[in-house]
């Protein structure tokens, strides 16, 4: 008779023994998950100087008044005077296998006079800049009696996010 009355509780102890049995095993998951984690945290800590570089290389701001000021600076720092800014053209990279999403490039075409050295100076600082800017197009046309100075065109295109 005991029998009878003690197996159904039995049974249920076995029963909270299991679920205890596996919350055990799914707290050292997470346990485990949480370690993993903290690891890979401290890994890409190691990396942080180089991802603030991409971040200073791929703006964050396609609204481009800090693009402007750094044409426009580094034009003045290379002797040179920016003219006739065109309007700009910012269009999603295309996704491919190779390339992340939510990339923009962005075209913009403007003028520079100066002397030829200048000129060379100021593609000199798009080269030294961190920013990603790559030259289109560059044109220039010889000095005239009303412009003493030469006159250079370019078309960039830069990246945002």
């Amino acid at each position: 008779m005991a029998v009878f009355l003690l197996f159904p509780r039995y049974k249920e102890i076995k029963f909270h023994q299991f679920e205890i049995e596996q919350k055990k095993a799914e707290i050292q998951y997470q346990e485990e998950k949480i370690t993993h984690l903290n690891d890979l945290s401290q890994k890409l800590g190691e990396f942080q100087p180089e991802l603030q570089k991409i971040n200073l290389a791929l703006s964050h701001d396609p609204s481009l008044p800090s693009l402007f000021n750094f044409l426009q600076k580094k034009a003045s720092e290379s002797g040179l005077i920016l003219q006739d800014l065109s309007p700009f053209l910012i269009t999603p990279l295309i996704e491919t296998e190779t390339t992340l999403s939510g990339i923009n490039q962005i075209f913009l075409e403007f003028r520079v006079s100066g002397s030829y050295q200048s000129f060379k100076n100021f593609l000199s600082a798009f080269e030294k800049s961190a920013r990603i800017i790559e030259i289109e197009k560059a044109s220039f046309s010889a000095p005239t009696k009303e412009k003493a100075l030469p006159v250079y065109e370019l078309k960039i295109k830069t990246y945002s996010y």
